[in-house]
């Protein structure tokens, strides 16, 4: 999970307005501040039993690897007060292998410590299949005890998963990142290198280094090749023909150069610098602290619509990608590689044969491009299904903060009077329909976002 954790241990204390709190640092936001929502709702004043919004509560689960080689398992409990958001931690458990978790233990643990399960409105973890599993995961199990616990991945971490995963799809993309890898790994290896790269040229970003872990870096690693492509195959070229320098050394830097010359290289950096950029921003948007889930979806389905974009128009874009390509350094190829041209003989229905040749450009972008896009928009389909169900969800309030709608849509504040009958009465939709009307007469300045009118 994308966040730091700043957990506060219980005290030994009966009342649980005497339980130590503090604020969180972590840069909580994004989709994971679904909670916010459901600590907004309207409470009924004719129930027998009392719930006030202090029970309304989400659970939030991080694995924390010891030096001890030991997995902690810290359950946390985020609660917001005004604008401040805080989050307790109520015990550490130590499991003997990471992937079991007893979650029987969970709910007389939420007891002891001042917290029923059934006020529990959300669940918060990871994409392992351990936590997120739709039958035996974590968030499975507690959804069968309590039906409206409802459960909210990462939005970042989701993102990450989408972008790792398509890196793998074909061949290309990755002997691709692989030279992104080799080439900062050339130059890091030897202080000598290193400091000769940064005299010879001034490089606008300086090199960085692909991580498994953080999608992020990608970017990083591909903007700095790419704003210094013809300077990196300059010096490249210069250190595979200087005879001061080691054989193998020379030849590994011909052998990058060559790499970098290549067209497809170079239309690959230029892709994915593209691509990245737009990963990279709507990453960092949904971690803004105070980013309610309604705001995340529409995020994320610009972001599925704008790789859609890309592989609608591919034949357009693979023309404007090569232009820019050539564009990088004089030294890059103006041909695609056809040694592995391929000859295909479709068989039709009469038993005639016709045979046709594919050529380079056709082939890279088949078997490269369009298997790239396909890939990024099959998973972030998948992967956003979550968040455009709980944005349906909670509709009526994205109508409440949308100036350009006069009508809010009155089904969905019932479907969530249905939901929560224990939280939410019959006036909330009187509630909704004249803050409607008070909201289109009020500065559109003074709320940004569905966490603000709650």
């Amino acid at each position: 999970m994308c966040k730091n954790w700043d957990f506060f241990f219980k005290s030994k204390h009966k009342n649980e307005d005497e339980i130590a709190e503090n604020s969180s640092t972590s840069d909580k936001g994004g989709i994971e501040s679904e909670e916010n929502l459901f600590e907004g709702s309207s409470k009924s004043q004719h129930q027998e039993t009392k719930t006030n919004d202090e029970n309304l509560q989400s659970l939030d689960y991080q694995q924390v690897q010891q030096p001890s080689d030991q997995t902690e398992n810290d359950i946390g409990v985020p609660r917001q007060s005004g604008n401040t958001e805080t989050e307790r931690n109520l015990q550490n458990i130590n499991f003997e292998f990471e992937k079991y978790v007893d979650v029987a233990l969970w709910p007389e643990l939420l007891k002891t410590n001042g917290f029923l399960l059934s006020n529990c409105r959300g669940q918060s973890y990871d994409n392992a299949a351990n936590m997120a599993g739709h039958y035996n995961g974590v968030q499975a199990l507690l959804k069968q005890k309590n039906n409206t616990a409802d459960y909210v991945p990462c939005a970042a971490h989701s993102l990450n998963l989408v972008g790792v995963e398509s890196v793998n799809v074909a061949t290309e993309i990755v002997n691709f990142f692989g030279v992104v890898q080799q080439i900062y790994v050339f130059f890091s290896a030897s202080t000598h290198r290193w400091e000769l790269l940064n005299r010879e040229i001034k490089l606008k970003f300086t090199l960085k280094s692909l991580s498994q872990t953080r999608w992020s870096c990608h970017y990083d690693a591909v903007k700095a090749l790419k704003n210094s492509y013809d300077e990196i195959m300059k010096i490249l070229k210069s250190f595979s023909e200087s005879e001061v320098e080691k054989v193998d050394f020379r030849k590994e830097a011909r052998n990058l150069y060559m790499k970098m010359a290549k067209l497809e290289t170079a239309i690959l950096i230029i892709f994915w610098e593209e691509v990245l950029e737009r990963f990279h921003l709507v990453n960092k948007k949904i971690q803004s602290p105070g980013l309610d889930i309604c705001e995340g979806n529409k995020l994320i389905m610009s972001l599925k619509d704008f790789v859609n974009n890309l592989r609608h128009q591919s034949d357009q874009k693979l023309k404007e990608y090569e232009e820019k390509a050539k564009k990088l350094s004089a030294s890059v190829g103006i041909d695609y590689n056809d040694i592995n041209k391929r000859r295909i003989t479709p068989k039709f229905s009469d038993r005639s044969t016709g045979e046709f040749l594919v050529n380079g450009a056709e082939r890279f972008k088949r078997d490269t491009l369009n298997v790239a896009l396909d890939k990024l928009i099959m998973d972030l389909n998948k992967r956003s299904q979550v968040y455009e169900i709980c944005s349906k969800k909670f509709k009526f309030l994205m109508d409440l903060q949308d100036k350009n709608i006069k009508n809010i849509d009155l089904e969905s504040a019932r479907h969530i009077i249905d939901y929560y009958p224990d939280d939410v009465d019959e006036h909330l939709v009187n509630e909704c329909i004249q803050l409607k009307s008070y909201l289109l007469q009020s500065k559109p300045e003074s709320y940004n976002s569905c966490s603000d009118i709650l």
